[in-house]
């Protein structure tokens, strides 16, 4: 098994520059924001948007600033980006990378309001071989299924009702039949993914749906796992991030799962254990993978503050807070042994696919 993971993460970003130059193109603060991250160290490069939209995966290696289309055209001074990692291994300290960025960003932006147009993404592979086999590919894809519903419970609403991570359990034609057939059980679930024998039956049973040119817009996307690409699966689901720990607290959210889910060794489990998941015990398995890949001290104790619900027992999502700023008295600005039952007042209720 798998014990550390290569990862990358994409965060979309609408804000305005410190300093405003009124004839200056986005281009010139995408430059400086990637001048910010030289000058500490970190290799990064900027789009200069000289040309039409593409992906430039010769840049991956570095901090790539580029834009988004998905973040539509605000008004003048606000800039938005995304900002594409390069490959990180979760065996090495990434946290500083991540400190290095938000550390130079605040350097050329304002922190970024919140907006529901902005997400993240990040994208997940074993270290160093960047290729899941088959068979761990089966035992994510189970717990995607398996677990969507507790998952889906983790993101703000603006995530769950998105056109760009749809649950793939949503999406897929395959999944759809299956979800159809209200006699179906995990077993059975189970059974049809063991049925798959290469990446591609994997992908198209995952996110495949007749007549689509949108099949990625899921929210576990398995299409770079085919035979030329990059090898990875990438959550498309994460929130808009504006700050060190909450982009620490997905990153480590998606390395766990995954090896939560390849770990749990499906194909031994009795008929009993496939039994509807409960989102206690779903998150202290999920804590327990962290700490065995060593992740655990960037995710929350309780999975109601990763949630970001609050004591009025709301979802939004669109918190005011800034969560670089630790001299506020917002959940996130505290500790894992601060967390008190009255921050929280979410439901445990059992739920299952």
């Amino acid at each position: 098994m798998c014990d550390s993971y290569n990862f990358g993460v994409e965060i979309e970003l609408i804000a305005a520059p410190h300093q405003v130059q009124y004839r200056a193109g986005r281009a010139v603060y995408y430059e400086k924001l990637a001048a910010e991250l030289r000058s500490r160290g970190a290799r990064a490069a900027a789009d200069r948007l000289d040309g039409s939209y593409a992906k430039h995966p010769e840049h991956y290696d570095k901090w790539w600033i580029t834009k988004d289309g998905s973040l539509g055209n605000p008004d003048h001074p606000l800039i938005p980006l995304e900002a594409v990692s390069h490959i990180l291994d979760s065996a090495y300290c990434w946290e500083r990378d991540i400190d290095t960025f938000w550390n130079a960003w605040n350097c050329v932006f304002r922190m970024p309001d919140s907006s529901r147009l902005c997400g993240s993404h990040v994208h997940v592979s074993p270290s160093p071989s960047k290729r899941f086999t088959v068979a761990q590919l089966q035992g994510l894809a189970f717990g995607v299924i398996y677990y969507e519903e507790e998952v889906l419970r983790l993101l703000p609403w603006y995530r769950r009702e998105n056109h760009y991570c749809q649950p793939n359990s949503e999406h897929s034609a395959a999944l759809q039949e299956i979800a159809d057939d209200d006699d179906v059980t995990p077993v059975e679930l189970w059974d049809t993914i063991r049925r798959t024998t290469s990446r591609r039956q994997i992908r198209d049973l995952m996110q495949y749906r007749t007549g689509s040119s949108k099949d990625r817009y899921v929210l576990w996307n398995f299409d770079n796992v085919l035979d030329g690409k990059s090898g990875s699966v990438e959550f498309r689901g994460g929130r808009d991030l504006r700050g060190p720990v909450r982009t620490k607290r997905w990153i480590a959210f998606v390395l766990a799962f995954a090896h939560f889910c390849m770990s749990q060794n499906f194909h031994s489990w009795p008929r009993y254990r496939f039994r509807e998941p409960n989102i206690q015990q779903f998150w202290r398995g999920l804590r327990d993978a962290a700490q065995s890949i060593g992740v655990k001290n960037s995710l929350p104790t309780d999975w109601q503050a990763m949630a970001e619900i609050t004591s009025d027992g709301s979802n939004e999502g669109l918190c005011d807070f800034d969560d670089s700023d630790f001299d506020n008295d917002s959940m996130m600005s505290k500790s894992d042994s601060e967390f008190t039952e009255s921050d929280y007042s979410g439901s445990d209720s059992d739920s299952g696919w």
